[in-house]
C-alpha cells in the first residue's frame, strides 16, 4: 500500500486538488446471481444468490463462471462480488508528479479524503506532463471474510431401479463355445449392477437362471433400412439409431470383416438380420449414424432382402448379449422368465416377466451357395458350396469344417413353386438323370429351379438355397 498526501498531489490552474464521485444508489445492484458447477452435486450446474436487505435499488447482476467449487465457497464469492460493489461506488481522480513512477495498475493507495484516509484500487493511469490516476474505493475486509461451512449433505437415497428391458433374441449366429438357442439382451437406467433372470415352465415356480452383469446397447432405429447387397460392402446405405446407453465408434475394414460393430435388427416379421457397421457417426446424444455395412451375416440372407421401418428394434451383439438357452432340452420348450435387479426378489415389481421358445434356427445348417449345374451323358450334374457356422473364416484349409455329424444334403426339383421330385446326397454333389428329367419335364430344360439344403441328424432340414440355374 503507497499513502498519497496532499502534498503529493498536482494542482491544476483551475482544477480542484482531487475529485471524489459518489455512485447513486439506484444504480447499484440490490442482488447478484452467480453460476458455477457444483463439485459436491455430481457437478451439475447450480446458481448462488446475495442480496442487501436494505436500500432503494431494483437492479440485478449476473455471472455464469466456469469454475467447479462448493456451494459455500460460491456464496462466499457472491456475498464478496456484491460487497466490492458497494465499497467501490467511491471513486477519485487526481494527478501526481511523472516522479511517482512506481505507482502502477492494480496497486493499493491511501487517498486523502474529508473523512480521513481511505484505501482506493488503481485502475486507469494516463501519463502526460503529469500522471492523471483514476482510482475507486476497496475494502479488504470483504475478501477476508470466510466461507461458511459446508452445509451436511446427508445420505443420499440410492437410485430406485425401474423394470429393465429385456430382449430375446433367436437367429443363427454362432457366439463362443458350444450352440445357443437364444440370446437376451438386458438394458436398465439406472444399472443396478446385476441383473438375475429367473426361469419357470409353468409360471407358478422359479428358479434362478442367469445373473446378467452388463447393460445391453439396445435402442430403435431413427430412419429406414433398405434392403442391401450379400457378402460386400453396402456403400449407399445408412441406418441412424439411439441407443440405451454406452457409445460406439468406428473401426477399421478388416477389423468388421473380422466380426466388429455387430448389430441385429428386428424387421416388422419378427426376424433379426445381422449385419456389420464398419463407420458410427455420433448425430446428437445418444444417436449413431450407421454406415459401410456388411449385410445379411450368420446367415440372415434372407432378412437383408427386406425394408425395415423406422422405429425397429436394434441390439448391439457384444459381451453384454448373454445366453439364455443353451440346452437341446430346451428346444420347442416354452419358458416363462422373469428379468430384475438381482438384489430383489423376482416377485419386487421392478422385475418384467417374458415368454419365450427356443427354436432351432441356431443348430440348422446354413443354405449352401454356388448352385451350378451341367448336363452331361447321363443327365444335369448338380453342385454346389456347403458352407459352416464354425471356425470357416481360414483360408488355409481345403475345405471348412463339416460341423454336422454326418454330411446329407437334399434338393427339390421345382416348377411354379411345386416340388416335382426331391434329390437326396451325402456329397454336395447329385445327379438329375435325364429319364427323371422328361419324367418331370417333358423335355430337357435350358435352366431348372432348385431348393438345396443341407440336412442335420438333430434338426433336419436346414436353411435353403433357392435358385434358378441355367443348365449349361
Amino acid at each position: 500500500m503507497t499513502t498519497i498526501t496532499e502534498d503529493d498531489l498536482v494542482l491544476g490552474d483551475r482544477e480542484t486538488t482531487l475529485h471524489l464521485v459518489r455512485t447513486q444508489e439506484t444504480e447499484l445492484p440490490a442482488q447478484v446471481e452467480l453460476g458455477f458447477t457444483d463439485g459436491e452435486r455430481e457437478y451439475r450446474r447450480a446458481t448462488v444468490a446475495s442480496r442487501r436487505l436494505s436500500g432503494s435499488s431494483r437492479r440485478e447482476a449476473r455471472a455464469d463462471a466456469a469454475v467447479v467449487t462448493r456451494r459455500a465457497e460460491a456464496q462466499r464469492l457472491a456475498d464478496a462480488w456484491l460487497q466490492d460493489l458497494w465499497a467501490g461506488r467511491e471513486s477519485a481522480a487526481f494527478a501526481l508528479s511523472p516522479r511517482r513512477v512506481a505507482i502502477e495498475l492494480g496497486d493499493i493507495l491511501s487517498v486523502p479524503t474529508q473523512a480521513g484516509p481511505r484505501l482506493h484500487r488503481v485502475t486507469r493511469i494516463d501519463d502526460g506532463s503529469t500522471r492523471r490516476v483514476s482510482t475507486r474505493a476497496v475494502e479488504p475486509s470483504v475478501f477476508a471474510a470466510p466461507g461458511a461451512p459446508p452445509a451436511p449433505t446427508g445420505k443420499r437415497p440410492p437410485p430406485v431401479a425401474g423394470r429393465p428391458a429385456a430382449v430375446v433374441l433367436d437367429f443363427a449366429a454362432a457366439q463362443g463355445e458350444g450352440t445357443v438357442l437364444q440370446w437376451l439382451a438386458v438394458a436398465a437406467d439406472p444399472w443396478p449392477g446385476a441383473v438375475a433372470v429367473w426361469r419357470s415352465g409353468d409360471g407358478a415356480s422359479f428358479a434362478l437362471h442367469r445373473i446378467v452383469g452388463l447393460p445391453a446397447m439396445i435402442g430403435r432405429t431413427l430412419t429406414a433400412l433398405p434392403p442391401g447387397p450379400l457378402w460386400r460392402w453396402d456403400p449407399l446405405a445408412t441406418a441412424e439409431v439411439e441407443l440405451s446407453s454406452g457409445a460406439l465408434a468406428s473401426i477399421g475394414d478388416e477389423a468388421a470383416l473380422a466380426g466388429g460393430n455387430l448389430f441385429a435388427v428386428q424387421g416388422p416379421d419378427g426376424c433379426w438380420e445381422i449385419f456389420s457397421a464398419a463407420r458410427a457417426e455420433l448425430i446428437g446424444a445418444r444417436r449413431y449414424r450407421l454406415s459401410r455395412l456388411l449385410r445379411g451375416l450368420a446367415g440372415s440372407e434372407p432378412q437383408a432382402a427386406r425394408s425395415v421401418p423406422s422405429g425397429a428394434m436394434i441390439v448391439r451383439l457384444d459381451e453384454a448379449v448373454t445366453p439364455l438357452a443353451d440346452d437341446l432340452a430346451d428346444l420347442g420348450r416354452p419358458w416363462r422368465y422373469r428379468i430384475g435387479p438381482a438384489s430383489r426378489d423376482y416377485a419386487d415389481p421392478s422385475y418384467v416377466e417374458v415368454a419365450a421358445t427356443a427354436g432351432a434356427d441356431a443348430l440348422k445348417p446354413l443354405a449352401p451357395v454356388h448352385v451350378r449345374a451341367r448336363r452331361g451323358p447321363e443327365g444335369v450334374t448338380l453342385t454346389w458350396v456347403r458352407r459352416t457356422r464354425k471356425d470357416g473364416d481360414a483360408w488355409e484349409p481345403s475345405d471348412v469344417p463339416l460341423g454336422e455329424d454326418a454330411e446329407r444334403y437334399e434338393v427339390d426339383m421345382l416348377q411354379g413353386g411345386a416340388v416335382l421330385r426331391t434329390l437326396a446326397s451325402a456329397v454336395p454333389t447329385a445327379l438329375y438323370p435325364a429319364a427323371q428329367e422328361l419324367a418331370d419335364f417333358g423335355a430337357p430344360q435350358a435352366a431348372l429351379a432348385l431348393r438345396v439344403a443341407q440336412a442335420s441328424p438333430v434338426v433336419g432340414r436346414g436353411f435353403e438355397a433357392v435358385v434358378t440355374a441355367p443348365v449349361v
